[in-house]
């Protein structure tokens, strides 16, 4: 069986402590799933590090499942709002932006053929 959508937020100011952390974090989840036959596509799997935008050193330890090595991510989707590393709202408010435009049309191509009481 596999496992969709799963987080884990690993903090730490020492960089060698906070790939100690990720290192313990992610053997334990490795034995968890093993144990309970449960399985993660790696290669659908992202990693991301929150940073403010003024950061000139990002941290980001090594991170590996299953050996396999996990990319780095800048933006992902998390239960339909689109998170980025600096968790700004640009990225989301343009994916609503679009939705919007798109349902703004299709109402009004359907009130050039319908009445307005059947929109």
């Amino acid at each position: 069986m596999f496992i969709d959508d799963i987080n884990v937020l690993i903090t730490d100011s020492d960089v060698g402590e906070l790939q100690n952390k990720t290192d313990r974090v992610i053997a334990e989840l490795e034995t968890w799933f093993n144990r309970n036959d449960l399985l993660i596509n790696a290669g659908k799997t992202g990693v991301m590090s929150f940073h403010n935008r003024q950061t000139s050193f990002l941290v980001k330890p090594q991170v590996t499942f299953n050996k396999m090595n996990l990319d780095y991510t800048a933006e992902t989707k998390f239960l339909g709002i689109h998170i980025t590393e600096t968790l700004k709202w640009n990225s989301h408010v343009q994916s609503l932006a679009n939705k919007l435009s798109k349902v703004s049309f299709m109402i009004k191509s359907l009130m050039e053929i319908l009445s307005p009481n059947m929109i």
